[in-house]
């Protein structure tokens, strides 16, 4: 579960090339077939973990991939690294394909399993990155949607760890949860502080609340069942608690992915309708928890 949400944080520091590569994707016919091989990709994938009993068995050498990467992307940012092969073939370094090749396989080596690429694939196949990114990280609400998703996430991944344990008690832990909802409520004030231009009620609805509820809750489905697949190596003492918790961090990382897609920057839409998809998403944990987590 660590793992997962370290992968999933480990995306917004690569995605201007993840964006470059979709880019490239969809706009070259010929260059398109290459998102043939992630879907190739994420089959065997699929297949080896079968072979394994649907166990996971990642290892921290995945995190070394991952800095190695996301070092590489700044790094180039920053420097003018390429290689000028012929006046017309320019190959800049490292390419954007084997930046996600190579993330890809550290998410896979670390997390031991495939839910995050497929969450993470199933995002840019279907919605991408909003395409104003970069200049919405100059607005406060927009990085606000991230802090709460990431403190969500963390905070149920903390809450999920030490829960697993048969001898293990909510008790305070269950305040690291309320974090989030903190930094809604300072981020709904503040947005009440500054003039704005559309009235309470349509920041609320926005124009995009179908899509964020069934969108997060799409993306969380792979991260519950790896995080799900994870508490089993445990033995938690309630299930159908544990399976909510469980819930709510795989929604927490969906949201976070679907928050740089989102054009709804408001506080108050963040805290209606991705409450509302973590909710549902909680409630799904729960009932599969009660289940698959009995001991």
């Amino acid at each position: 579960m660590l793992a997962g949400g370290l992968s999933l944080a480990g995306v917004f520091s690569i995605f201007p090339t993840a964006l470059a590569l979709g880019l490239l994707w969809k706009n070259d016919p010929l260059k398109s077939i290459g998102s043939l091989i992630c879907l190739a990709s994420l089959v065997l994938i699929l297949r080896a973990w079968r072979s394994l009993g649907w166990e996971m068995h990642g290892s921290w050498w995945g995190l070394a991939i991952l800095a190695t990467t996301i070092a590489l992307v700044h790094l180039r940012d920053y420097a003018i690294l390429e290689l000028i092969l012929t006046p017309s073939w320019t190959l800049f370094i490292p390419p954007a394909s084997l930046v996600a090749v190579a993330y890809i396989a550290g998410v896979v080596l670390l997390f031991g399993v495939a839910a995050a690429p497929v969450s993470i694939l199933m995002f840019f196949m279907t919605l991408g990155v909003r395409p104003d990114v970069m200049t919405a990280m100059h607005n406060p609400f927009f990085d606000l949607k991230f802090a709460v998703t990431l403190a969500l996430a963390i905070a149920a991944i903390a809450v999920s760890l030490h829960i697993s344990r048969p001898e293990a008690l909510l008790r305070g832990w269950a305040l690291l949860l309320l974090v989030p909802a903190g930094l809604l409520v300072a981020g709904i004030g503040g947005e009440m502080m500054v003039p704005q231009r559309l009235p309470m009620m349509t920041r609320l609805v926005g124009h995009n609340s179908r899509v964020c509820m069934l969108a997060i809750t799409a993306f969380s489905l792979p991260l519950l069942a790896g995080a799900l697949i994870g508490l089993r190596h445990g033995a938690p003492a309630h299930p159908a608690l544990a399976g909510a918790i469980a819930g709510m961090l795989s929604a927490g990382l969906a949201a976070t992915m679907y928050a740089s897609h989102c054009t709804d920057d408001s506080p108050l839409f963040v805290a209606t309708w991705y409450t509302i998809a973590t909710a549902l998403v909680s409630a799904i944990g729960a009932l599969v928890g009660s289940r698959v987590l009995r001991f």
